[in-house]
């Protein structure tokens, strides 16, 4: 039970950035206008949706995105931003609710071994991860000259969200973290955690 700003996007539209008092039970995030509201002002099943994180540390936001995990579920609010008030709260919030949504299944890459990543029909080789191809062919194509590649580190909490959208299904796009650095961090990270 917390405070948390709430925007939703549903097909075009884009609600405008509302605070509201959410409450988690079982598998439904319900939201009130105010505290002493006797029923909710909306729910979120969350076993359609997946949780990722979206940090911004010099804007000082902290938010997470539940985004709808199947785009054949005609009529659901498409993606909800939830920001958090502090870093803490958001941990606590994702924690929390990444056991309720779809998140888990059969999508995590990190610490999977390779023949079971290989098996699925998600996966476009049968022999190389997707991961490990889209990151290599991402530093093939932007990032052969860049000084110290393999070396130099990367923004921790911009590898930790492009691992959450590895793990969750979700479409990745390197080219939005702005640092070459992110894909050769990602794969160093899921070659460290193979079992």
């Amino acid at each position: 039970k917390g405070y948390m700003w709430k925007r939703s996007m549903k097909g075009d539209r884009i609600s405008t950035k509302q605070r509201r008092l959410f409450v988690l039970s079982e598998a439904f995030l319900y939201y009130f206008k105010k505290e002493k509201d006797s029923s909710s002002a909306g729910v979120i099943p969350l076993d359609y949706y997946v949780v990722t994180r979206k940090i911004q540390p010099k804007k000082k936001k902290y938010a997470l995105l539940l985004t709808l995990s199947n785009d054949s579920w005609k009529g659901m609010t498409t993606m909800y931003k939830l920001q958090a008030e502090t870093p803490e709260s958001l941990e606590h919030w994702v924690e929390n609710i990444k056991q309720k949504c779809i998140n888990a299944g059969n999508r995590r890459v990190f610490g999977i071994d390779i023949k079971e990543i290989t098996a699925r029909n998600s996966n476009q080789s049968r022999f190389i991860p997707n991961i490990i191809k889209e990151c290599i062919l991402f530093i093939n194509e932007n990032a052969l000259t860049s000084e110290g590649i393999f070396r130099l580190s990367a923004c921790t909490s911009t590898v930790e969200f492009y691992k959450e959208q590895y793990d969750s299904g979700q479409p990745v796009n390197f080219a939005d973290a702005l640092d070459n650095n992110v894909p050769a961090a990602l794969l160093k990270c899921y070659l460290r955690e193979l079992p």
